[in-house]
């Protein structure tokens, strides 16, 4: 499949009226706007409705691509105002390389006015693709004339509708399925693409594991239902899933599970079909809560996660009851569609890690809990870190581990942001999360890795310590890296649990026990907080509560000018509200009230940017409190609202 990108290549013709297409290109080299006056008029008259700007693509394009809901195709004037249009193909074949555009009312007389191709636009035959953003200008008057490149008045990535202003949070359109627990990946298009989660909070006492996906359209501001299998979605239900974005374009979705299995399964998506298709190869080993990246040969590297989901033991008094969660590696190659189980392992058994592509390629994973525990013990969190280097150009069975530094705190359902440019290009930074050694503790700490610094013995990879915390300790909150606006090159911190991982066993009489969604609390208690009636399955729960806050990291908090590579941000870097211009602290919106706690916050939500910058946040659980109970009391909800961040 190959790709053009949409380029002007000379000035448009004035043509007589009906004259489409004068002044081809017979050697179809480049793209020409034509503007066609059916009446042509001077500077003192408005331009006549009926007048048509052709716009000619270097292949046959799907005419069914330009329809007025697709907003693919837009028009505005200098003030970037929409200027109504309709949209037809040249010709009554399936596809034309012409396209005409016609406004729909009067263009006034020396104006300029911009035209845009914004979104992916679908070509027939061989599947080959136009790739936007791709604009022209033009202006009325005397004669109509065009100017290639970018009107200065038009936005190639426009803020999505109900944006509000800079520093603020503001609602969109709602999913249209709750959800938490879903993955969301930013597609080739700008748009959003969401997949399966759980609602209300676990499946197996009341809720659903998805199979559903749903794209959202960052011009229109909604979101569209995936119709692939007959609206079902995926082939499998999936939480604890991974998706990544591969550079055809499609999507890639690994493992997680439903309420009793860890699949060993992944599928592609499609986003311009709407389909998905299972891959040629099942996974080396099935995996929940792992961590899946994209690698410089284009490949994808799946590490750690559980690899199977029943707990053995007596439900009620479980003493020796053992899971697993895996160290090992692997890669799908995206060409052949197969995965391969990688020689090297992790230094360690992990899940609920974070997993991060350095500046140099190679993979660094971090945190997160693991087996064995015994008795009551819960799961032990671990500071371990391990950088894994694939080999290069194929998918490969071998690849090289490194030993590298261990974080100054152990911690799970944290996040790992590294910083793009400028002096703290390169560095990561860990914030948040939950331990549980040497105690169990919630975390408002964040620390800082530099992977160019020599820690001994010919190894290379430092954490340490941010001096600033966190305004509030944050678990399973989300971590944004902000591009462009008075914010760029901060990290944006979204909501989160504000308390332990609850409690929450589900259990069938023995000798089956679901393991937590949670993670933490692995093992039941040796009595239960309170007695269990039947019939079964029940479950047992801690309190939780959520956050609408939000904090920046400002890695030069203080205002120093440092170079890379650089241990200073212990000693520099600041958290703070996320703020609007007027210094006012803002907070999220979009969570649905509960009794007795209006609007509690999100957690385990996801945060994806926009190409105009923006981060959009969905679903999640609000989960303000939840009591001993032995079942689930409602006020723990999956969410459908979604909120736009404007940096």
């Amino acid at each position: 499949m190959t790709r053009r990108m949409l380029n002007l290549g000379a000035l448009a013709t004035l043509c007589a009226a009906g004259a489409v297409g004068c002044d081809k290109d017979d050697e179809n080299d480049f793209q020409d706007l034509y503007i066609v006056s059916v009446n042509p008029v001077d500077s003192q008259t408005n331009v006549p409705i009926g007048t048509q700007i052709v716009l000619r693509f270097s292949v046959p394009v799907d005419p069914s691509s330009y329809s007025p809901m697709s907003a693919q195709i837009i028009m505005v004037d200098q003030t970037n105002s929409s200027v109504p249009i309709s949209i037809r193909p040249t010709a009554a074949e399936p596809a034309s390389e012409f396209v005409i555009i016609t406004p729909a009312t009067p263009l006034q007389p020396n104006v300029t006015y911009g035209v845009a191709v914004r979104e992916f636009v679908r070509a027939a035959g061989d599947g080959e693709r136009i790739v936007a953003p791709f604009a022209a200008e033009f202006s009325t008057g005397p004669v109509l004339s065009t100017i290639p490149g970018w009107p200065p008045f038009l936005t190639p990535n426009p803020a999505p509708p109900n944006a509000g202003p800079s520093g603020t949070f503001s609602l969109t359109s709602q999913l249209n399925t709750r959800r938490a627990r879903h993955s969301a990946v930013a597609l080739q298009s700008g748009d959003v693409a969401i997949f399966g989660g759980t609602t209300p909070i676990v499946a197996r006492n009341g809720g659903t594991v998805l199979r559903s996906a749903e794209v959202y359209k960052r011009v229109q501001g909604l979101w569209v239902a995936s119709g692939s299998n007959n609206g079902q979605g995926m082939f499998y239900p999936r939480y604890g899933h991974t998706a990544t974005l591969l550079t055809n374009g499609k999507i890639l979705v690994a493992g997680g599970g439903d309420e009793r299995t860890v699949w060993d399964t992944a599928e592609l998506y499609d986003p311009l079909s709407d389909t998905f298709s299972p891959t040629p190869g099942r996974m080396a080993e099935s995996r929940q809560y792992h961590t899946a990246n994209l690698i410089g040969n284009g490949n994808v590297v799946l590490a750690g996660g559980w690899s199977m989901s029943v707990l053995l033991g007596n439900a009620l008094g479980a003493t020796a009851n053992t899971a697993l969660i895996t160290n090992s590696i692997e890669v799908f190659d995206v060409t052949a569609g197969t995965f391969t189980r990688s020689t090297q392992r992790m230094n360690m058994d992990r899940c609920y890690h974070t997993g991060t592509v350095l500046a140099d390629g190679r993979l660094m994973v971090a945190g997160g809990y693991r087996v064995p525990w015994f008795g009551g013990n819960w799961c032990p969190t671990t500071s371990t870190a391990d950088v894994y280097s694939p080999e290069a150009g194929s998918a490969g069975a071998q690849g090289t581990l490194f030993a590298t530094g261990s974080m100054k705190v152990t911690r799970m359902t944290h996040t790992a942001t590294i910083f793009a440019s400028g002096n703290a290009a390169g560095l990561v930074l860990i914030v948040g999360g939950y331990t549980s050694t040497p105690f169990y503790a919630l975390l408002q700490n964040a620390e800082i890795y530099d992977p160019n610094i020599d820690i001994g013995g010919g190894l290379k990879g430092s954490f340490e310590l941010v001096a600033a915390n966190m305004a509030v300790g944050r678990r399973a909150h989300t971590a944004s890296l902000l591009q462009g606006g008075p914010n760029s090159g901060k990290v944006l911190l979204v909501g989160g649990s504000m308390s332990q991982p609850q409690f929450q066993s589900y259990f069938d009489p023995p000798p089956h026990v679901w393991p937590s969604t949670e993670g933490a609390p692995c093992a039941l208690p040796a009595a239960p907080p309170v007695p269990v009636p039947g019939p079964w399955p029940v479950s047992i729960q801690q309190a939780c509560i959520g956050t609408r806050t939000a904090e920046l990291f400002d890695p030069f908090g203080f205002g120093y000018q440092l170079t890379a590579p650089y241990r200073g941000v212990d000693q520099t870097g600041r958290f703070d509200w996320t703020r609007n211009a007027a210094g006012n602290q803002t907070i999220m919106v979009g969570t649905s009230p509960v009794i007795g706690l209006s609007r509690p916050g999100r957690y385990y939500h996801t945060a994806t940017p926009l190409p105009s910058g923006h981060i959009l946040i969905a679903g999640g659980w609000d989960c303000p409190f939840c009591a001993f109970v032995g079942t689930w009391s409602g006020p723990e909800t999956a969410l459908q609202t979604c909120e736009l961040y404007n940096p």
